[in-house]
């Protein structure tokens, strides 16, 4: 089912323990990359070309894809991103009602300054607990956003990579998923999705 919001989806509900993903649920990543990587290296990319987030994998994408994304993020324009639209007044407003926790699948070498980012942009005390959950093209993480869902009794998370949405459909999770040419064709009737925060 497509909502066009998070807010018309959530429709005003409290008490509920929610898991958010950061990248590319309200850290715009892919296309802070495409911005990024057209400045630095005089490309032309687009969201759309992004039809898979295993970056190897799209069409143009150098063969050097991990050497790359490092690059981008061990550089001062990845951090000094704004958040995607309304994501910081939609996650203040979540966080006022419910609880909520940061699931990301970032490499914990950058966890200092993925929280700073947070604090920086939403104040201190937003989400409950930081996970830095398993990353599926990295391979580390302290496990999955399912089996932490489990383990933390999450019953709801916002989410946007099809690996992490699937296997959290399979554990029972109800999982929002922001809409992005690399999810569109994932289906399943624990997934709703949304066009964003607005």
């Amino acid at each position: 089912m497509k909502y066009n919001s998070i807010p018309e989806l959530m429709g005003g509900k409290s008490g509920v323990r929610i898991g958010v993903d950061m990248d590319d649920t309200f850290f715009p990543f892919v296309g802070g990359l495409v911005e990024w990587h057209n400045r630095a290296y005089g490309t032309d990319w687009t969201i759309g070309q992004f039809n898979t987030y295993k970056f190897s994998q799209v069409p143009g994408f150098p063969v050097n894809a991990e050497e790359r994304v490092r690059e981008y993020l061990e550089s001062d324009f990845h951090w000094n991103l704004a958040p995607l639209e309304g994501a910081v007044e939609g996650i203040r407003e979540l966080a006022s009602r419910n609880e909520l926790f940061l699931m990301t699948s970032r490499n914990g070498k950058y966890r200092d300054r993925t929280l700073e980012y947070i604090n920086r942009q939403f104040g201190d005390g937003v989400f409950k607990e930081h996970f830095f959950t398993y990353n599926h093209y990295t391979k580390d993480g302290i496990g999955t956003k399912a089996e932490m869902c489990r383990e933390e009794n999450i019953g709801i998370v916002i989410e946007d990579t099809v690996e992490n949405a699937q296997e959290l459909c399979n554990g029972r999770v109800t999982t929002i998923m922001i809409d992005w040419p690399w999810n569109r064709e994932f289906r399943n009737s624990k997934a709703f999705r949304v066009r964003g925060w607005i």
